[in-house]
């Protein structure tokens, strides 16, 4: 079973956090931002030319946070609606 998002919409798994620095900082996990990047999980619109599996890049502070715990749809954590309006870059 699989859900479904509206037409603009993608569900995205957000990267995590890159927890030591390009100079060798530890950064702890509760101050590491998190980057705006993530694998797309369900795609609204094939249209756009976005699928699932691919690697996006977003705009900073768009879409909606949300957390799931659906395991009928094996959906469980943190993930990011996003409209693919905020998407800036995409690979497959």
């Amino acid at each position: 079973m699989k859900g479904n998002v509206l037409k603009t919409k993608l569900l995205v798994k957000q990267d995590n956090p890159d927890e030591v620095t390009e100079s060798g900082v530890i950064v702890p996990g509760s101050y590491a931002k998190k980057p705006p990047r993530g694998k797309v999980i369900i795609v609204g619109d094939t249209e756009c030319g976005i699928s699932e599996g691919d690697t996006v890049v977003f705009a900073e502070h768009s879409g909606t946070e949300i957390t799931l715990d659906e395991p009928d749809l094996s959906l469980n954590g943190e993930y990011i609606l996003l409209d693919n309006q905020h998407v800036l870059f995409y690979k497959s």
